[in-house]
């Protein structure tokens, strides 16, 4: 059988000096790790809550030249739920046995003699994860005895989500619940609707600060997020960035919140939140640019 190793960091450095290539060679499939992975490294390792971020990363066996290429990555940045690349159902099982064993005492226990191995070396020391003859890449560490919050779900295509799924039942004896389904669509040809709904778009301002926060903060209630860090670090954030617009109606009134990620040539997206009031239908229909 082939052999495969999962190995997980706390470190994002580590975590994208292995992964970074694999996570870019698909940037629309691997669209959130890369988006979430950029922000850590922005903001720092507390960007999405206080608990400490968690990658993973798959390596297949070595090649004749000695280097393991990269197969699957994991990443989770509590309290959201961890979120996967493409799985078999093999690879999802180590996984699972390996994230159980990790999490021990808090979602349950995976049996010793299911643990996966944590290192292919023979004595026991885990392989170097770079070819570079000066080790210039961070290497990664694999520390089951290092306490991490509870995993409380898992976001991957539908293939991979029931599996991974299945195995962390098998593995813990956890519950299934479908959160939801979600699609990523492909950005086309930009087409303005005609005509452009009234009103208009604009920066925003430190006094837009608590208008931001409770809108965002209403926007994960409406949809079952955690707010990470709150809505006030995310509308400060977001305001010192400059990558949020408001979206105003003729009389002045704001209608809709416009936003977008830091530029990047790996990935590109954005996002708008349109409070359920009737004065914001259709706000956002229109590409929006402040006047």
């Amino acid at each position: 059988m082939t052999r495969y190793d999962w190995y997980l960091t706390g470190d994002v450095d580590a975590f994208l000096a292995r992964a970074g290539a694999f996570l870019r060679s698909r940037p629309a499939a691997h669209t959130v790790p890369l988006t979430v992975t950029e922000n850590l490294r922005s903001h720092g390792a507390g960007a999405y809550g206080d608990a400490r971020p968690e990658f993973g990363v798959l390596e297949g066996p070595a090649g004749r030249d000695g280097t393991r290429a990269v197969r699957a990555a994991y990443i989770r940045t509590p309290p959201y739920p961890g979120v996967l690349t493409a799985l078999t159902e093999q690879e999802a099982d180590a996984l699972a046995r390996l994230l159980a064993a990790c999490h021990d005492g808090t979602r349950g226990t995976a049996p010793d003699d299911a643990r996966p191995p944590l290192t292919t070396a023979p004595d026991g020391a885990r392989p170097p994860l770079t070819t570079a003859p000066d080790g210039a890449r961070p290497p990664l560490t694999t520390d089951p005895d290092d306490a991490r919050s509870p995993l409380t779900g898992v976001s991957a295509d539908r293939h991979t989500a029931e599996i991974f799924a299945a195995a962390w039942q098998r593995t813990t004896g956890a519950g299934i619940t479908l959160r939801r389904w979600q699609r990523l669509y492909r950005l086309g040809e930009l087409h303005p609707p005609r005509p452009l709904p009234p009103g208009r778009a604009r920066g925003v301002t430190d006094q837009d600060h608590e208008l931001l926060a409770r809108w965002d903060e209403e926007f994960c209630a409406a949809v079952g997020e955690p707010t990470g860090r709150g809505g006030h670090a995310w509308a400060q954030n977001r305001i010192r960035r400059g990558d949020v617009l408001l979206r105003e109606t003729e009389q002045g009134e704001p209608a809709a919140m416009p936003a977008g990620p830091r530029r990047s040539p790996d990935r590109c997206g954005s996002w708008a939140s349109t409070p359920p009031r009737p004065c914001a239908a259709g706000a956002v229909r229109a590409p929006s640019r402040p006047s």
